[in-house]
């Protein structure tokens, strides 16, 4: 599915969307989650759909070009090499960092209650090879890479 219309969307649930496409990413689907906000207390506590800033901010995000990961190549390639250097399996690997885009495949993104206005907040996981067990995660305001680092930085 490609996101043409907003109102079109299909939920698998409140917080999480049936996965998509998105350019930017790559041609494959991607899951879509949103922080949610509940309401209520206690029994009478209920979740919140998607607000209209989150829905504008994934609209934004399937517009990014699809060079906007390749800004990030600098960051990802640092992330590489200092987990390599950190672990005991990194020596055991053979990346070429000059092809670094063959090592991951980023196939998340979560939508984060948007507080500030002039921002569009969000985060993109997923896997790599040089971090098998906590993968790769961006953490992204508007269309700037703000930081890379292992999924479990960001959630």
């Amino acid at each position: 599915m490609k996101i043409n219309d907003i109102e079109k969307l299909e939920y698998d649930d409140w917080w999480q969307l049936k996965d998509i496409e998105i350019p930017c990413l790559g041609e494959h689907m991607v899951s879509i989650g949103f922080d949610a906000e509940w309401i209520g207390e206690g029994n009478q506590c209920v979740e919140v759909p998607p607000s209209k800033r989150q829905l504008e901010t994934l609209l934004y995000i399937s517009k990014l070009p699809k060079a906007f990961i390749r800004k990030a190549r600098d960051k990802i390639i640092r992330n590489c090499e200092q987990v390599m250097e950190e672990t005991d399996y990194g020596y055991d690997l053979q990346i070429n960092t000059k092809k670094i885009e063959k090592y991951f495949k980023l196939n998340q993104v979560i939508i984060p209650l948007q507080k500030r206005t002039d921002a569009k907040n969000f985060i993109l996981l997923g896997g790599c090879a040089w971090e098998g067990e906590h993968g790769l995660g961006l953490l992204c305001r508007n269309d700037k890479i703000i930081k890379v680092g292992a999924q479990s930085d960001f959630l």
